[in-house]
């Protein structure tokens, strides 16, 4: 959640409000999407906020569609693993594939900085 100009404080609804949007967008790249997509670097410089502090998640840069092997049935990732460090899920320093419980980790790891006031949540109405 970026802005430049006028900097405003959100309000912990707003907040709420804003962790909801990002929670429905990243549902549907998981459930609405023809193949599956991850997003990969769930974090607040990465949500768009409009004038009624709609939000918006923005930066596809690292997401990855998730196909099906056919002989073991687990997904596995068309790109290589990245993101950002803090907030990308432990276990892909191991060598795990990538999966939808990446950015689960990820939601949960931006709404702490969201709801903690870690990053400064400004924005530009």
């Amino acid at each position: 959640m970026t802005g430049a100009s006028s900097n405003t404080t959100l309000s912990m609804v707003q907040r709420l409000n804003i962790m909801i949007d990002v929670a429905t967008a990243l549902d549907y790249l998981r459930h609405c999407c023809c193949i599956p997509i991850v997003h990969s670097d769930s974090k607040p410089s990465n949500v768009l906020l409009n004038s009624d502090f709609s939000a918006h998640v923005s930066d596809f840069g690292l997401a990855k569609f998730l196909v099906m092997k056919e002989s073991s049935g687990t997904q596995t990732s068309s790109l290589g693993i990245r993101g950002t460090i803090g907030n990308i899920a432990p276990e892909y320093g191991v060598g795990v594939e990538v999966s939808t419980k990446g950015d689960v980790y990820s939601y949960g790891i931006h709404s702490l900085e969201v709801f903690h006031g870690k990053k400064d949540l400004l924005v530009s109405p």
